[in-house]
Protein backbone atom coordinates (compact mmCIF):
# COMPACT_ATOMS: atom_id res chain seq x y z
CA UNK A 1 0.00 0.00 0.00
CA UNK A 2 2.66 2.54 0.79
CA UNK A 3 4.36 1.87 -2.77
CA UNK A 4 0.93 2.89 -4.24
CA UNK A 5 0.71 5.91 -2.20
CA UNK A 6 4.70 6.35 -3.64
CA UNK A 7 3.33 6.25 -7.06
CA UNK A 8 0.50 8.40 -6.79
CA UNK A 9 2.43 11.42 -4.98
CA UNK A 10 5.08 11.03 -8.60
CA UNK A 11 2.13 11.03 -10.48
CA UNK A 12 0.55 14.20 -8.80
CA UNK A 13 -2.63 12.70 -7.58
CA UNK A 14 -1.74 12.35 -3.64
CA UNK A 15 -0.62 15.40 -1.78
CA UNK A 16 2.96 14.70 -0.40
CA UNK A 17 3.29 16.02 3.63
CA UNK A 18 3.67 19.50 4.33
CA UNK A 19 3.43 20.10 0.77
CA UNK A 20 0.79 22.37 -1.15
CA UNK A 21 -1.57 20.36 -4.21
CA UNK A 22 -1.07 20.95 -7.09
CA UNK A 23 -3.27 19.27 -10.09
CA UNK A 24 -0.99 20.24 -12.63
CA UNK A 25 0.39 17.10 -13.43
CA UNK A 26 -3.15 15.14 -13.47
CA UNK A 27 -4.55 17.83 -15.77
CA UNK A 28 -1.55 17.81 -17.90
CA UNK A 29 -2.35 13.93 -18.72
CA UNK A 30 -5.73 14.53 -19.63
CA UNK A 31 -4.82 16.99 -22.07
CA UNK A 32 -2.20 15.02 -23.45
CA UNK A 33 -4.72 12.48 -23.84
CA UNK A 34 -7.13 13.97 -25.13
CA UNK A 35 -5.20 15.84 -27.82
CA UNK A 36 -2.56 12.65 -28.72
CA UNK A 37 -5.19 9.65 -28.41
CA UNK A 38 -8.76 10.54 -28.13
CA UNK A 39 -8.69 13.65 -31.03
CA UNK A 40 -6.83 11.98 -33.94
CA UNK A 41 -9.34 9.22 -33.34
CA UNK A 42 -12.71 10.88 -33.69
CA UNK A 43 -11.20 13.08 -36.15
CA UNK A 44 -10.17 9.98 -38.05
CA UNK A 45 -13.53 8.46 -38.22
CA UNK A 46 -15.28 11.62 -39.49
CA UNK A 47 -12.43 11.99 -42.47
CA UNK A 48 -11.60 8.90 -43.29
CA UNK A 49 -14.48 7.06 -43.23
CA UNK A 50 -13.46 3.95 -42.43
CA UNK A 51 -15.07 0.14 -42.88
CA UNK A 52 -17.60 -0.42 -39.85
CA UNK A 53 -14.99 -2.63 -38.54
CA UNK A 54 -12.56 -0.23 -37.80
CA UNK A 55 -14.98 2.67 -36.54
CA UNK A 56 -16.26 -0.32 -33.99
CA UNK A 57 -12.57 -0.69 -33.07
CA UNK A 58 -11.68 3.09 -32.93
CA UNK A 59 -14.93 3.54 -30.53
CA UNK A 60 -14.37 1.26 -28.51
CA UNK A 61 -10.66 2.73 -27.68
CA UNK A 62 -12.43 6.16 -27.73
CA UNK A 63 -14.33 4.83 -24.97
CA UNK A 64 -11.61 3.45 -23.32
CA UNK A 65 -10.04 6.98 -23.51
CA UNK A 66 -12.59 8.70 -22.33
CA UNK A 67 -13.09 6.53 -19.21
CA UNK A 68 -9.54 7.14 -18.14
CA UNK A 69 -9.79 10.45 -18.82
CA UNK A 70 -13.09 10.69 -16.80
CA UNK A 71 -11.27 8.70 -13.83
CA UNK A 72 -8.18 10.95 -13.75
CA UNK A 73 -10.65 14.08 -13.18
CA UNK A 74 -12.92 12.13 -10.62
CA UNK A 75 -9.60 11.45 -8.87
CA UNK A 76 -8.37 15.12 -9.10
CA UNK A 77 -11.83 16.45 -7.67
CA UNK A 78 -12.45 13.96 -5.02
CA UNK A 79 -8.70 13.77 -3.97
CA UNK A 80 -9.13 15.05 -0.69
CA UNK A 81 -12.02 12.27 0.30
CA UNK A 82 -9.66 9.42 -0.95
CA UNK A 83 -6.86 10.80 1.42
CA UNK A 84 -9.17 11.36 4.23
CA UNK A 85 -10.55 7.69 3.75
CA UNK A 86 -7.15 6.25 3.31
CA UNK A 87 -6.16 7.87 6.46
CA UNK A 88 -8.86 6.60 8.79
CA UNK A 89 -7.53 2.78 7.50
CA UNK A 90 -4.30 3.73 8.69
CA UNK A 91 -5.63 5.15 12.34
CA UNK A 92 -7.48 2.07 12.54
CA UNK A 93 -4.88 -0.28 11.81
CA UNK A 94 -2.35 1.63 13.79
CA UNK A 95 -5.05 1.14 17.02
CA UNK A 96 -4.47 -2.85 16.11
CA UNK A 97 -0.83 -2.50 16.23
CA UNK A 98 -0.32 -2.67 19.88
CA UNK A 99 -2.92 -5.63 20.49
CA UNK A 100 -1.17 -8.30 22.19
CA UNK A 101 -3.42 -11.14 20.23
CA UNK A 102 -1.86 -13.27 17.44
CA UNK A 103 -4.87 -13.75 15.39
CA UNK A 104 -5.51 -10.35 14.85
CA UNK A 105 -1.59 -9.37 14.75
CA UNK A 106 -1.75 -12.10 11.57
CA UNK A 107 -4.29 -10.71 9.72
CA UNK A 108 -2.74 -7.25 9.90
CA UNK A 109 0.02 -8.77 8.39
CA UNK A 110 -1.77 -10.97 5.80
CA UNK A 111 -3.79 -7.68 4.90
CA UNK A 112 -0.33 -5.90 3.92
CA UNK A 113 1.46 -8.77 1.75
CA UNK A 114 -1.92 -9.63 0.07
CA UNK A 115 -2.22 -6.15 -0.99
CA UNK A 116 1.53 -5.97 -2.26
CA UNK A 117 1.12 -9.62 -4.24
CA UNK A 118 -2.49 -8.14 -5.45
CA UNK A 119 -0.93 -5.19 -6.91
CA UNK A 120 2.00 -6.79 -8.33
CA UNK A 121 -0.17 -9.29 -10.39
CA UNK A 122 -2.60 -6.24 -11.25
CA UNK A 123 1.08 -4.44 -12.91
CA UNK A 124 2.30 -7.38 -14.93
CA UNK A 125 -1.26 -7.81 -16.37
CA UNK A 126 -1.45 -4.59 -17.17
CA UNK A 127 1.58 -4.27 -18.42
CA UNK A 128 1.59 -7.63 -20.45
CA UNK A 129 -1.42 -5.71 -22.35
CA UNK A 130 -0.16 -2.52 -22.86
CA UNK A 131 2.87 -4.01 -24.35
CA UNK A 132 1.05 -6.18 -26.63
CA UNK A 133 -1.21 -3.75 -27.37
CA UNK A 134 1.72 -1.10 -28.56
CA UNK A 135 3.73 -3.31 -30.12
CA UNK A 136 1.17 -5.51 -32.31
CA UNK A 137 0.53 -2.94 -35.06
CA UNK A 138 4.39 -2.03 -35.82
CA UNK A 139 6.02 -4.98 -35.29
CA UNK A 140 3.74 -6.66 -37.92
CA UNK A 141 4.64 -4.19 -40.43
CA UNK A 142 8.04 -4.10 -39.75
CA UNK A 143 8.33 -8.21 -40.01
CA UNK A 144 5.97 -7.69 -43.26
CA UNK A 145 8.24 -5.19 -44.69
CA UNK A 146 11.39 -7.23 -43.73
CA UNK A 147 10.06 -10.45 -45.93
CA UNK A 148 8.84 -8.47 -48.58
CA UNK A 149 11.23 -5.67 -48.96
CA UNK A 150 7.79 -3.17 -49.89
CA UNK A 151 6.75 -0.73 -47.04
CA UNK A 152 2.87 -1.98 -45.87
CA UNK A 153 0.30 0.93 -45.20
CA UNK A 154 1.62 2.79 -42.48
CA UNK A 155 -1.30 2.78 -39.26
CA UNK A 156 -0.33 4.29 -35.76
CA UNK A 157 -1.32 2.24 -32.81
CA UNK A 158 -4.47 3.82 -32.12
CA UNK A 159 -5.78 5.21 -35.53
CA UNK A 160 -5.42 8.63 -35.79
CA UNK A 161 -5.71 11.33 -38.09
CA UNK A 162 -3.83 14.54 -36.52
CA UNK A 163 -5.22 16.38 -39.81
CA UNK A 164 -2.12 19.20 -39.86
CA UNK A 165 0.39 16.53 -40.62
CA UNK A 166 -0.16 13.12 -42.25
CA UNK A 167 2.45 10.52 -40.50
CA UNK A 168 1.82 7.87 -43.62
CA UNK A 169 3.63 9.34 -46.09
CA UNK A 170 7.03 9.22 -44.27
CA UNK A 171 8.30 6.37 -42.60
CA UNK A 172 10.29 7.98 -40.33
CA UNK A 173 7.58 10.50 -39.21
CA UNK A 174 5.26 7.38 -38.57
CA UNK A 175 8.08 5.72 -36.78
CA UNK A 176 8.19 8.88 -34.37
CA UNK A 177 4.13 8.81 -33.88
CA UNK A 178 4.26 5.20 -32.82
CA UNK A 179 7.33 5.96 -30.20
CA UNK A 180 5.14 8.88 -28.84
CA UNK A 181 1.71 6.99 -29.09
CA UNK A 182 3.55 3.81 -27.28
CA UNK A 183 4.74 6.24 -24.53
CA UNK A 184 1.42 8.07 -23.78
CA UNK A 185 0.13 4.53 -23.52
CA UNK A 186 2.21 4.28 -20.84
CA UNK A 187 1.48 6.75 -19.33
CA UNK A 188 -1.88 5.88 -19.87
CA UNK A 189 -1.86 2.14 -18.00
CA UNK A 190 0.36 3.85 -14.85
CA UNK A 191 -2.52 5.95 -14.23
CA UNK A 192 -5.09 3.94 -14.75
CA UNK A 193 -2.89 0.87 -12.65
CA UNK A 194 -2.46 3.32 -9.97
CA UNK A 195 -5.43 5.27 -9.27
CA UNK A 196 -7.47 1.03 -9.69
CA UNK A 197 -4.64 -0.38 -7.02
CA UNK A 198 -5.71 2.40 -4.55
CA UNK A 199 -9.62 1.71 -5.12
CA UNK A 200 -8.76 -1.60 -4.88
CA UNK A 201 -6.70 -1.57 -2.10
CA UNK A 202 -8.75 0.35 -0.06
CA UNK A 203 -11.78 -1.67 -0.89
CA UNK A 204 -9.44 -4.57 0.56
CA UNK A 205 -8.33 -2.47 3.80
CA UNK A 206 -11.99 -2.09 4.85
CA UNK A 207 -12.82 -5.88 4.38
CA UNK A 208 -10.01 -6.66 6.10
CA UNK A 209 -10.85 -4.25 9.20
CA UNK A 210 -14.83 -5.20 9.50
CA UNK A 211 -13.21 -8.76 9.82
CA UNK A 212 -11.08 -7.69 12.75
CA UNK A 213 -14.18 -6.15 14.37
CA UNK A 214 -15.98 -9.42 14.41
CA UNK A 215 -12.81 -10.91 15.81
CA UNK A 216 -12.40 -8.73 18.66
CA UNK A 217 -16.37 -8.76 19.34
CA UNK A 218 -15.59 -12.76 19.60
CA UNK A 219 -13.03 -12.00 22.11
CA UNK A 220 -15.11 -9.97 24.64
CA UNK A 221 -16.14 -12.56 26.79
CA UNK A 222 -12.72 -13.38 27.64
CA UNK A 223 -12.21 -10.07 29.54
CA UNK A 224 -12.16 -11.05 33.20
CA UNK A 225 -12.02 -7.56 33.88
CA UNK A 226 -15.17 -5.44 33.40
CA UNK A 227 -13.68 -2.29 33.21
CA UNK A 228 -11.13 -3.20 30.05
CA UNK A 229 -14.00 -5.31 28.71
CA UNK A 230 -16.06 -2.03 28.69
CA UNK A 231 -13.22 -0.40 27.02
CA UNK A 232 -12.01 -2.47 24.39
CA UNK A 233 -15.92 -2.48 23.67
CA UNK A 234 -15.88 1.42 23.41
CA UNK A 235 -12.56 0.68 21.20
CA UNK A 236 -14.93 -1.67 19.15
CA UNK A 237 -17.22 0.80 18.41
CA UNK A 238 -15.16 3.57 17.35
CA UNK A 239 -13.60 1.60 14.80
CA UNK A 240 -16.51 0.43 13.66
CA UNK A 241 -17.25 3.80 12.87
CA UNK A 242 -13.74 5.23 10.96
CA UNK A 243 -14.06 2.22 8.90
CA UNK A 244 -17.61 3.14 8.21
CA UNK A 245 -17.06 6.42 7.52
CA UNK A 246 -13.88 5.32 5.35
CA UNK A 247 -16.27 3.30 3.27
CA UNK A 248 -18.79 6.32 2.56
CA UNK A 249 -16.20 8.29 1.91
CA UNK A 250 -15.13 5.62 -0.66
CA UNK A 251 -18.27 5.48 -2.18
CA UNK A 252 -18.86 8.70 -2.73
CA UNK A 253 -15.58 8.83 -5.06
CA UNK A 254 -15.86 6.00 -7.30
CA UNK A 255 -20.13 5.61 -7.60
CA UNK A 256 -20.29 7.94 -10.64
CA UNK A 257 -17.54 6.43 -11.76
CA UNK A 258 -18.68 2.93 -11.34
CA UNK A 259 -21.92 4.12 -13.73
CA UNK A 260 -19.93 4.88 -16.56
CA UNK A 261 -17.83 2.21 -16.24
CA UNK A 262 -20.33 -0.83 -16.04
CA UNK A 263 -22.72 1.27 -19.01
CA UNK A 264 -19.60 1.81 -21.53
CA UNK A 265 -18.85 -1.76 -20.54
CA UNK A 266 -21.83 -3.33 -21.87
CA UNK A 267 -21.59 -0.62 -25.14
CA UNK A 268 -17.49 -1.98 -25.69
CA UNK A 269 -18.46 -6.06 -25.24
CA UNK A 270 -21.07 -5.00 -27.56
CA UNK A 271 -19.08 -3.51 -29.90
CA UNK A 272 -15.64 -5.71 -29.20
CA UNK A 273 -17.64 -8.86 -29.82
CA UNK A 274 -19.26 -7.41 -33.73
CA UNK A 275 -15.54 -6.36 -34.58
CA UNK A 276 -14.69 -10.01 -33.34
CA UNK A 277 -17.25 -11.73 -36.34
CA UNK A 278 -16.47 -9.22 -39.00
CA UNK A 279 -12.56 -9.31 -38.49
CA UNK A 280 -11.66 -12.66 -38.96
CA UNK A 281 -8.43 -12.42 -41.68
CA UNK A 282 -7.09 -8.82 -39.85
CA UNK A 283 -4.67 -10.06 -36.97
CA UNK A 284 -4.01 -6.82 -35.84
CA UNK A 285 -7.56 -6.03 -35.53
CA UNK A 286 -8.37 -9.42 -33.43
CA UNK A 287 -5.33 -8.72 -31.27
CA UNK A 288 -6.41 -5.10 -30.15
CA UNK A 289 -10.40 -6.61 -29.55
CA UNK A 290 -9.16 -9.39 -27.51
CA UNK A 291 -7.01 -7.50 -25.65
CA UNK A 292 -10.02 -4.88 -25.24
CA UNK A 293 -12.30 -7.86 -23.79
CA UNK A 294 -9.73 -8.88 -21.15
CA UNK A 295 -9.26 -5.24 -20.06
CA UNK A 296 -12.68 -4.33 -19.64
CA UNK A 297 -13.84 -8.62 -18.02
CA UNK A 298 -11.05 -8.13 -15.51
CA UNK A 299 -11.80 -4.84 -14.30
CA UNK A 300 -15.59 -4.97 -14.04
CA UNK A 301 -15.09 -8.56 -12.30
CA UNK A 302 -12.64 -7.41 -9.97
CA UNK A 303 -14.29 -4.59 -8.36
CA UNK A 304 -17.69 -7.18 -8.41
CA UNK A 305 -15.72 -9.16 -6.41
CA UNK A 306 -14.64 -6.75 -3.88
CA UNK A 307 -18.13 -5.37 -3.54
CA UNK A 308 -19.31 -8.78 -2.57
CA UNK A 309 -16.52 -9.68 -0.06
CA UNK A 310 -17.31 -6.11 1.35
CA UNK A 311 -20.65 -6.62 1.96
CA UNK A 312 -20.10 -10.03 3.30
CA UNK A 313 -17.31 -8.98 5.87
CA UNK A 314 -19.94 -5.90 6.73
CA UNK A 315 -22.96 -8.78 7.94
CA UNK A 316 -20.32 -10.52 9.47
CA UNK A 317 -19.91 -8.18 12.42
CA UNK A 318 -24.25 -8.19 12.99
CA UNK A 319 -22.82 -12.25 13.26
CA UNK A 320 -20.63 -11.70 15.52
CA UNK A 321 -22.45 -9.02 17.70
CA UNK A 322 -25.27 -12.38 17.89
CA UNK A 323 -22.51 -14.63 19.47
CA UNK A 324 -21.63 -12.44 22.28
CA UNK A 325 -22.95 -13.03 25.81
CA UNK A 326 -24.38 -9.58 25.71
CA UNK A 327 -27.41 -10.95 27.52
CA UNK A 328 -24.86 -11.15 30.40
CA UNK A 329 -23.67 -7.48 30.59
CA UNK A 330 -24.54 -4.41 32.00
CA UNK A 331 -26.98 -2.28 30.52
CA UNK A 332 -24.97 0.36 29.79
CA UNK A 333 -22.56 -2.10 27.52
CA UNK A 334 -26.18 -3.84 25.98
CA UNK A 335 -27.09 -0.31 25.05
CA UNK A 336 -22.99 0.24 23.22
CA UNK A 337 -23.99 -3.25 21.41
CA UNK A 338 -27.44 -1.87 19.94
CA UNK A 339 -24.84 0.82 18.11
CA UNK A 340 -22.57 -1.73 16.48
CA UNK A 341 -25.94 -3.68 15.66
CA UNK A 342 -27.51 -1.02 14.11
CA UNK A 343 -24.50 -0.20 11.80
CA UNK A 344 -24.12 -3.73 10.90
CA UNK A 345 -27.36 -4.37 10.02
CA UNK A 346 -27.41 -1.39 7.08
CA UNK A 347 -25.76 -2.63 4.34
CA UNK A 348 -22.54 -1.44 3.26
CA UNK A 349 -21.79 -1.68 -0.08
CA UNK A 350 -20.58 0.09 -3.57
CA UNK A 351 -22.95 1.44 -5.53
CA UNK A 352 -22.89 2.16 -9.39
CA UNK A 353 -24.55 5.49 -9.20
CA UNK A 354 -26.81 4.49 -6.25
CA UNK A 355 -28.76 2.56 -9.09
CA UNK A 356 -27.55 -0.63 -7.72
CA UNK A 357 -24.87 -2.90 -5.87
CA UNK A 358 -21.66 -3.73 -7.21
CA UNK A 359 -21.29 -7.77 -6.47
CA UNK A 360 -21.11 -10.89 -8.15
CA UNK A 361 -24.61 -10.56 -9.42
CA UNK A 362 -24.31 -7.14 -10.67
CA UNK A 363 -21.58 -8.56 -12.76
CA UNK A 364 -23.71 -11.42 -14.13
CA UNK A 365 -26.52 -8.88 -15.03
CA UNK A 366 -23.82 -7.23 -16.74
CA UNK A 367 -22.90 -10.03 -19.12
CA UNK A 368 -26.53 -11.21 -19.44
CA UNK A 369 -27.48 -7.85 -20.32
CA UNK A 370 -24.37 -7.38 -22.99
CA UNK A 371 -25.63 -10.84 -24.82
CA UNK A 372 -28.48 -9.55 -25.09
CA UNK A 373 -27.53 -6.49 -27.00
CA UNK A 374 -24.79 -8.71 -29.01
CA UNK A 375 -27.65 -10.55 -30.26
CA UNK A 376 -29.95 -7.87 -31.40
CA UNK A 377 -26.68 -5.61 -32.94
CA UNK A 378 -25.65 -9.08 -35.09
CA UNK A 379 -29.52 -9.77 -36.14
CA UNK A 380 -29.55 -5.57 -36.85
CA UNK A 381 -26.29 -6.08 -39.17
CA UNK A 382 -27.63 -9.09 -40.67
Amino acid sequence: MQFIIRLLQILGFWTQPFQKRSTAKPLGYMVLFFVWLLLPEIIFIVRQEPTFAIVARNAVECLLIANVILLIGSTIVHQSKLEESYGNMRFALDTIASNVDSKLLSTVTHLGSSTDRYFKVYVGFEGIITLVYALANPVLTLTQYIQSGELPPLHAIIESDFYMFDFTSNVWLWLLVVIVGGILLCFLSVDIVSINSLHWSLIHHATALFKIVGQRLSYLNTFSDEKSQSRELTDIIKMHEIILRSVRLLEEVINIYMLVQFGTCIIMLCIALIVLILSIDDRDLLVKMVLMLSYVLSHIMLYSLLGTELISASDSVADAVYDVPWYQWTVSEQRKVLFVLGRSQRMTALTAGKFFYINRDSFGKTLQTTYSYFTVMKQMYG
